[in-house]
């Protein structure tokens, strides 16, 4: 199956650095996703702040670790330009945690060539002083503000996608809902579902898989990912595709084999992202084996 028939790439997290663009550049992806990108550095969060099970089941809490604009003004263009020239999308995943940042992100990604952007309205380890920051996903007007906002900086720019990546609303219908009212005014696609916000994991020895400090405060949970929110991703997929027809899906959460990929297509995805299975291995090959099982289920 030729990878150019559906959108295939990497998930936000897994690729930072020109080097990682490289690597993607010899896989079969068609996407490659860089980020996120803050408008200032961020260390992200110290202390153990990812663990991968032995069932592909993860919790992370980076903190979207990033050197933030000034960081990406210069590599970004060459990351673009590398990715385009090797028959690939740059995807930009740009995260904003201020007022006014998306604009300035917006700004950035004009500037450097990017040909696709995505809003990441869905992180969960944004933490300061002990306190985590509301995610953009579960604020409709606010998800609405920074959308309305992506969407003028992009104004009489057709070369640019604008996609936007939403946390799980699990069974909150009424939220789902009123998000999708939001997405449905502009012409966007829709990337989903992030990780699971505040999930708690032990290790095989009993101690806490994710522990870091903030403020004064020690904290144990993260975003859950990998194959173990493979249900909730099809759920996912299956509601937005039904309040959003026409909006194109990419669908990710716990996809590591060709049967997930022929799994999401079925259910309407236009797109598919590997995140964990990338994240927890760095084995760019494993994008290439994942198409050749897909193979074998069309």
């Amino acid at each position: 199956m030729n990878s150019q028939s559906f959108f295939y790439g990497n998930g936000g997290g897994s690729c930072k650095t020109l080097n990682d663009v490289r690597q993607l550049t010899f896989t079969p992806v068609t996407h490659i996703e860089v980020g996120s990108i803050t408008v200032k550095q961020r260390p992200g969060n110290s202390g153990d702040t990812f663990y991968c099970d032995d069932r592909g089941t993860t919790v992370n809490a980076l903190g979207m670790p990033n050197p933030g604009i000034e960081g990406y003004r210069e590599v970004l263009p060459h990351m673009a330009v590398l990715a385009h020239q090797t028959g690939k999308v740059l995807i930009a995943n740009i995260a904003p945690v201020e007022a006014g940042d998306t604009a300035k992100l917006c700004q950035l990604c004009v500037e450097s060539g990017v040909r696709f952007i995505m809003l990441n309205a869905g992180c969960p380890n944004v933490w300061s002083e002990g306190q985590q920051k509301l995610i953009l996903s579960y604020d409709p007007d606010g998800l609405a503000r920074e959308v309305q906002t992506a969407m003028d900086m992009l104004a009489g720019n057709s070369r640019i996608t604008l996609a936007i990546k939403l946390s799980p609303y699990l069974g909150n219908r009424t939220l789902r809902r009123s998000v999708a009212q939001v997405l449905d005014r502009h012409p966007v696609w829709i990337a989903s579902p992030n990780t699971i916000p505040n999930q708690y994991r032990v290790k095989a020895d009993g101690q806490p898989a994710i522990n870091f400090q903030s403020g004064g405060d020690i904290v144990h949970v993260g975003g859950l990912g990998g194959t173990n929110i493979q249900a909730m991703a099809l759920q996912e997929l299956t509601a937005f595709r039904q309040l959003l027809p026409n909006h194109p899906f990419i669908s990710l959460g716990g996809i590591s084999t060709g049967h997930d990929i022929h799994e999401r297509l079925l259910g309407g995805a236009h797109g598919i992202q590997v995140a964990s299975a990338y994240y927890s291995t760095s084995d760019n090959r494993i994008f290439g084996r994942m198409l050749e099982e897909y193979a074998s289920h069309i």
